[in-house]
């Protein structure tokens, strides 16, 4: 509907038998999905009264369905949008974070392969974290325990 409608009175216009009969006959109020003119509106329908309280006529009021139709179809795009992009920004952070973590440990699980191989030169070395975390340190106890493995052994007497 154009902005020529806006504001204008639907005097004499026809209702629909289902309004009719709720708002004149009942003297119900009535909201629901109508047509009106030549578009569809959310509409209300209330009985005018007189001083006996007898129906006189009806007061109508009403939104054009399509923008609130359009507004919705653009919030849900807008929130997929959103939602896909976050999933998107969390599985990477997860993704580097998870492969940061990783790293050391198949660093790790390499020089043991390599040991059980008989390449007993082998050690892990540096693993790129802080010298607190167990990975570090479970990387230097295994390279302490292969060194001490290369010492000559003491016969017991």
């Amino acid at each position: 509907m154009d902005e020529s409608y806006s504001g204008r009175r639907a005097l004499g216009t026809l209702l629909s038998e289902e309004v009719s009969h709720a708002v004149l006959v009942n003297g119900e109020r009535w909201v629901d999905k109508a047509y009106v003119y030549d578009m569809w509106y959310i509409a209300g329908y209330k009985p005018i009264r007189d001083m006996n309280n007898h129906i006189v006529g009806i007061a109508y009021t009403g939104y054009l369905v399509w923008p609130l139709i359009k507004t919705y179809i653009t919030n849900i795009g807008e929130v997929s949008v959103i939602i896909i992009v976050l999933l998107f920004a969390s599985g990477f952070i997860v993704y580097r974070g998870a492969r940061d973590l990783f790293r050391p440990i198949e660093q790790i699980h390499r020089v043991v392969k390599m040991v059980q191989l008989g390449k007993d030169e082998e050690r892990i070395g540096e693993i790129g974290l802080d010298d607190k975390h167990e990975p570090s340190q479970l990387a230097k106890q295994f390279d302490n325990m292969l060194n001490q493995s290369k010492l000559p052994v003491k016969p017991v007497v």
